[in-house]
């Protein structure tokens, strides 16, 4: 799917999201930061994280953080 936005080189599909067709993706102007962990109950992936341009990304990053560190997660 990059390359409909962007030369291959440039950008990299990572995955594409169960809820509807849209890939996650990445270009090299964007920073990006992902947690990937498997429900050991359900089995099920679940991906968070967050991205901005790599020129904004250390500025953004903290505050994002913030919010990532209050998810909840079942049983724990």
């Amino acid at each position: 799917m990059c390359s409909s936005i962007a030369d291959p080189e440039e950008c990299v599909d990572l995955f594409r999201v169960s809820t509807h067709h849209s890939p996650v993706f990445v270009s090299e102007r964007s920073k990006l930061h992902l947690i990937v962990t498997k429900d050991e109950l359900s089995g099920l992936t679940v991906t968070l994280g967050y991205a901005s341009r790599s020129t904004h990304f250390d500025e953004f990053a903290p505050e994002a953080q913030k919010v990532i560190d209050t998810v909840e997660w079942g049983g724990s």
